[in-house]
C-alpha cells in the first residue's frame, strides 16, 4: 500500500462510495460510480477491480466480461475510518445543538 493511500481524506463523493460499498455484503461500489472517481480510488489502492465470477482482475489482465469493484483491505480500513469521522461529526453537532 503507498503512503498516499493512507494520508488521504477521501472526497464527500468518494466517502459515499465507501460507506455505500462497507455495507454492501460483498463490500461492491455502486454500479453507477463516475470512472473518473474510480480511477482515483483505484490509484489509491482503495478499490480493487473483480470479475463478474468474484475472481480478482489481475494487473495487465484484460476482462472477458462485465467487471465490478470492490472494496481493497485499504479501502475497508478507509471506509470504516469515514464513518467514525461522520459519526463524531454528528455526534459533536447534536451536542452542540442541545
Amino acid at each position: 500500500m503507498t503512503d498516499t493511500s493512507t494520508n488521504v481524506t477521501p472526497s464527500r463523493y468518494q466517502g459515499e462510495l465507501l460507506i455505500a460499498a462497507l455495507t454492501d455484503r460483498a463490500h461492491r461500489l455502486p454500479s453507477d460510480a463516475k470512472a473518473a472517481t474510480l480511477d482515483l480510488m483505484r490509484r489509491r489502492q482503495w478499490i480493487r477491480e473483480h470479475r463478474a465470477d468474484g475472481r480478482f482482475l489481475g494487473t495487465g489482465t484484460e476482462p472477458t466480461g462485465p467487471t465490478r469493484f470492490r472494496l481493497s483491505h485499504a479501502g475497508v480500513r478507509m471506509a470504516k475510518r469515514h464513518q467514525r469521522i461522520n459519526f463524531a461529526e454528528l455526534h459533536a453537532a447534536v451536542v452542540r445543538s442541545a
